[in-house]
């Protein structure tokens, strides 16, 4: 079982230099057969360049970092409609980095379009890019769906037409890329109780929906979306 201490090692950031300053996201790793393959939000990837850096968790808490395209393997393969992309990363080179990064197996992602609003989701992210200035420390919140799944959600006007789900709170600048994790506790009789389970990378994070009225939900897209082009 995956605590929330230990699901930190899950994530990295990536820190674009722009022009204007950085640009931040998270990702997150995941491993099918011999090929491994850092997942993040495509309008993430889109503002890769030759500046982004990778940063993830090495021994005592340290962050390392190098630049991405040093261990990347390939090109990053994007979704034809859902906000979400993945990169091949060289594994020999990734392990010279000598992180102490959790891996989720392919077999780890929810296949499904499903989701109950009893289950209790966190997720993991970099605030605005705070959290890797020297010891690695990205941000959790924990939130329940406020939605089922919604087909033909338009997101980034119209980039993407995708089903999505929502959750009770919002995300933030940096979270865009993370992933929204079944930790395996769960509403029941009023309170939060553990289960015993392995956990499941149910959605990664696509940003904020909002309006005049100041209420403001997180919006994810489902795994099931990372399983068609990975």
């Amino acid at each position: 079982m995956l605590n929330r201490n230990d699901a930190l090692r899950t994530v990295c950031m990536f820190a674009t230099q722009n022009g204007k300053g950085f640009i931040y996201g998270t990702g997150f790793f995941v491993r099918k057969g011999e090929k491994l393959f850092v997942v993040t939000a495509q309008h993430v990837s889109n503002g890769f360049n030759n500046t982004t850096e990778i940063i993830v968790m090495g021994n005592n808490g340290i962050s390392k970092k190098d630049l991405l395209s040093n261990i990347q393997q390939g090109p990053t393969i994007n979704h034809n409609n859902a906000d979400v992309s993945v990169t091949p990363i060289d594994e020999v080179k990734f392990n010279a980095l000598q992180s102490i990064v959790i891996i989720f197996g392919y077999d780890l992602l929810n296949p499904t379009f499903t989701i109950s609003r009893d289950v209790e989701l966190t997720a993991i992210g970099f605030a605005n890019g705070m959290g890797t200035s020297l010891y690695f420390m990205p941000f959790t919140f924990r939130s329940f769906p406020s939605s089922n799944m919604i087909s033909n959600v338009i997101l980034d006007n119209g980039k993407y037409k995708e089903t999505a789900f929502f959750l009770e709170n919002a995300g933030c600048g940096g979270f865009s890329g993370c992933p929204v994790i079944d930790l395996f506790y769960m509403a029941s009789e009023g309170s939060v109780v553990e289960k015993e389970g392995i956990a499941i990378v149910y959605s990664i994070m696509h940003g904020t929906l909002s309006d005049a009225t100041g209420g403001k939900m997180a919006i994810v897209t489902p795994s099931k979306y990372i399983l068609d082009i990975i």
